[in-house]
């Protein structure tokens, strides 16, 4: 018998606010060495969409998985240090490969140029370039393909601690000047149009990014106004980035990167200013054993947690307002730093009954989930009344990047079409009426299946 004509009744749909970026790459938490061939797994898949790929050519040289410096100060938590290769055979990092393509895209990353320790002596030859387009050069062996870059930077070092900073012109190089120098961090952002009109955008006064062009911007200050683009074809889609480095003598040209992101759209608004937060402890003064609850407040960003100064790792994370307890068994002074949050559109997944239990894996920056239940119907009685319908519940679930949910979509209960028949439906259904082969009344078919879900077993 068929049971298909209710089931588009019994979903559970999840309301999730994930971050207004198409893919994001911060390295993850963990140490580590690459120092030969290819890997598509060693950098951490970066979160939203896209993958990653990084190669070690025949110039030797490795990429790292390291703590955020110290001195000077650059990144949070885990960077990625690269060097380049002594010869052409490229050393080669793609921290966003496949994110969900367009034609326009605003990337920001933070960047240092330098020696292995992030300083400006010792590395005086070679180069590491960035690129961003899309095509197979972004995960082989290879050097960049002209047809296949939108936007091309190239970073030479010199002596003394320079670079000479070119963009991607057409089929040539054009030089910036010497807007960077090693040992310094810099924030990159550039806006990127590949499509037929020009884009219109904010930051801090009114801007333009014509067609076929980019916008660089350093530290908060435009440098490059309608840059030319590569040999990308007009209104083709761009969707992944890389760096390599090359041509340096004993691997001494070192590129630090953190905190990369892009979004498929230029945003109308862009802002780098965070407010500094607003920080409390209630109570200021405890005894060894008791507990304080810091507070710290900047309205609409997250707030992070050290015990360091500069560098280190965050011991805790939490949205503004929200209290961190702390049980500290010695005097400890915390540092506390704000985080931009931007929120996109929310995204509604669907789960549809299937007799088995499914799973959803929050993806990482969610903290709340938004829930729609709908209960199973009932299955008919044996004089053909419908079964009632299920019922609906909605509601918040606060949640951590990483938690998985489990979903349980009620079944419809069984028709009461025979003794045997008027079992409840999957997930608690209850059993329908029972009488005897004598008693002509009908029977009630079995209840509808309850709509839930679980965090660890729990609802």
């Amino acid at each position: 018998m068929k049971k298909i004509s209710l089931l588009f009744l019994m979903l559970i749909a999840l309301t999730i606010p994930l971050f207004s970026q198409t893919s994001v790459q911060t390295f993850g938490v963990a140490n580590g060495v690459h120092a030969s061939g290819v890997s598509t797994s060693f950098v951490p898949t970066p979160n939203l969409s896209g993958s990653t790929y990084v190669r070690i050519g025949t110039g030797t040289g490795t990429i790292n998985l390291q703590p955020a410096l110290v001195s000077p100060n650059f990144g949070t938590e885990k960077i990625v240090r690269c060097e380049a290769a002594t010869a052409t055979s490229v050393n080669k990092i793609s921290p966003i490969v496949g994110y969900t393509p367009s034609n326009q895209f605003y990337t920001r990353f933070q960047m240092l140029l330098g020696n292995n320790v992030g300083g400006n002596s010792g590395a005086t030859d070679g180069q590491w370039y960035f690129f961003q387009g899309d095509g197979t050069n972004f995960s082989d062996a290879n050097a960049f393909s002209g047809a296949q870059v939108f936007t091309g930077l190239q970073f030479t070092f010199g002596a003394g601690g320079a670079i000479t900073t070119s963009y991607r012109n057409g089929s040539t190089w054009t030089s910036l000047g010497s807007i960077l120098s090693q040992g310094n961090v810099y924030t990159v952002e550039i806006m990127g149009n590949n499509t037929a009109s020009t884009i219109n955008y904010t930051y801090g006064t009114a801007q333009t990014v014509a067609t076929n062009t980019f916008d660089l911007w350093i530290n908060g200050v435009l440098v490059g106004n309608d840059l030319a683009k590569a040999l990308l074809a007009n209104v083709a889609n761009i969707s992944s980035m890389m760096f390599y480095g090359v041509s340096s003598t004993a691997n001494a040209a070192n590129l630090f990167l953190d905190n990369i992101s892009v979004t498929n759209s230029i945003p109308a608004n862009v802002c780098n200013t965070i407010a500094a937060p607003v920080v409390t402890a209630s109570p200021d003064t405890i005894c060894v054993g008791a507990s304080s609850n810091l507070n710290g407040v900047s309205a609409g960003n997250k707030i992070k947690w050290y015990t360091q100064s500069v560098g280190g790792s965050a011991i805790d994370s939490n949205l503004s307002g929200v209290n961190f307890p702390v049980t500290p068994a010695v005097t400890t002074k915390y540092y506390v730093e704000a985080e931009s949050i931007v929120m996109g559109a929310p995204i509604t997944t669907t789960f549809n009954y299937t007799g088995a239990l499914q799973t959803f894996v929050v993806p990482a920056g969610v903290t709340s989930v938004s829930i729609e239940a709908y209960g199973a119907q009932g299955g008919s009685s044996e004089g053909g009344a419908p079964g009632g319908l299920g019922g609906y519940a909605t509601g918040s679930l606060s949640v951590n990047g990483g938690d998985v949910l489990n979903i349980y979509v009620g079944g419809t209960g069984i028709a009461a079409v025979s003794v045997n028949s008027f079992t409840g439906g999957y997930n608690g259904g209850g059993s329908g009426g029972i009488t005897s082969a004598a008693n002509f009344l009908p029977r009630g078919g079995g209840g509808g299946g309850a709509s839930d879900v679980r965090i660890g077993g729990w609802i």
